[in-house]
C-alpha cells in the first residue's frame, strides 16, 4: 500500500492494521506504544489522535523510510490542527509532496550515464541488484511481494527502491505497481566495482548451499591440467555462456536465478 495515496493518517492506519495484515494489528499497535486497545480504536474511529511521540513509534511500527516518515508526521499535524488555517497549511505540504512524488514517478532521464557515486551505491550491497532484476517479473510488482521473497524487512526494500526508483532503475506507477526501468549498468572488465559485485554474489551462493532447493546446483572442483588445455576449457565455458544467452532470449522471465562462475589459475 502507498502512504501517498492518503491525505489523513488514521484512513492510512485503518488500511495498515486491516484484515489483509498478518503482522499489523491494533493489538500489536498498542504494545508498542504501551497504552490501551480501547485507545488504539478510538484513533481509528476518528474519536482521538495519536501525539507527535506516538507518531514516531508507529512509524518505526510500520517500518516506514525517512520520507514515509516525514509524510506521516505532515498527516498527523495536518488532521491535529487547531485551526481550518493550520490544517490547510498542512495540506498545502502534503500536496506538494504528493506532486513531486508524481513528477519523479513520470520523469523520463535524458541519459543512463550513472556517477561513480551511484555505481557504487548500487553494488554496496546484494539486495539492490536483486530488487532491480525483480521487478522484471510480472509476481514482484509490490515492495512486500520482494521484502517477502529476499527475507528482507520492509523498510529495507523500500529505501532500496527509492534510490532505484530515482536512478530509473525502477519505475513505479500511480497504483504504486513497480516495473523495471530503462537504466542499465554495464560493468566492463577493470571496473573497481567489478570484484564487490562478484564477492557479494559469491556470499549468497555460500548461504544457499545451507539450504539447497531441488534445482539449485553447487560444483567445485580442484583440478590437474595440462597447460594448453586451460584456455580449451575456457573457451567451452565461454561458449556454454553464449548458448545460454540464446536461450535467455528465446523465453519469458518468471523466477529469479544466480549463476555465477569461477575459472582460474592457483
Amino acid at each position: 500500500m502507498n502512504i501517498y495515496d492518503f491525505t489523513d493518517y488514521r484512513e492510512y492506519l485503518r488500511e495498515c492494521l486491516g484484515p489483509k495484515s498478518k503482522n499489523l494489528t491494533r493489538k500489536s499497535l498498542s504494545e508498542e506504544l504501551n497504552c490501551q486497545l480501547s485507545f488504539i480504536n478510538q484513533v481509528l474511529t476518528f474519536r482521538s489522535h495519536l501525539s507527535l511521540e506516538h507518531a514516531i513509534k508507529t512509524s518505526n511500527y510500520l517500518q516506514l523510510t525517512d520520507e514515509e516518515k516525514d509524510y506521516f508526521l505532515l498527516m498527523i499535524q495536518k488532521d491535529r490542527a487547531g485551526s481550518v488555517e493550520l490544517e490547510e497549511y498542512f495540506l498545502e505540504k502534503i500536496n506538494e509532496v504528493q506532486n513531486k512524488r508524481k513528477e519523479i514517478t513520470n520523469r523520463i532521464k535524458a541519459s543512463n550515464t550513472l556517477t561513480s557515486e551511484v555505481q557504487m551505491k548500487y553494488y554496496s550491497s546484494w539486495y539492490y541488484v536483486a530488487i532491480h532484476i525483480l521487478t522484471a517479473l510480472p509476481t514482484f510488482n509490490k515492495a512486500q511481494d520482494i521484502a517477502s521473497h529476499l527475507k528482507l524487512s520492509i523498510k529495507v526494500v523500500k529505501d532500496a527502491l527509492d534510490f532505484l526508483i530515482d536512478k530509473n532503475f525502477v519505475t513505479i506507477d500511480l497504483n504504486g505497481n513497480l516495473a523495471i526501468g530503462s537504466t542499465r549498468i554495464h560493468l566492463p572488465q577493470g571496473s573497481d566495482m567489478l570484484p564487490r559485485h562478484h564477492v557479494n554474489w559469491r556470499q549468497k551462493a555460500m548461504e544457499s548451499v545451507d539450504d539447497v532447493k531441488e534445482n539449485d546446483l553447487h560444483y567445485s572442483s580442484l583440478l590437474g591440467i595440462s597447460r594448453k588445455d586451460l584456455p580449451v576449457l575456457k573457451e567451452k565455458i565461454l561458449k556454454l555462456l553464449e548458448d545460454f544467452e540464446v536461450v535467455l532470449n528465446e523465453t519469458g522471465e518468471e523466477i529469479p536465478v544466480v549463476f555465477t562462475l569461477d575459472l582460474f589459475e592457483l
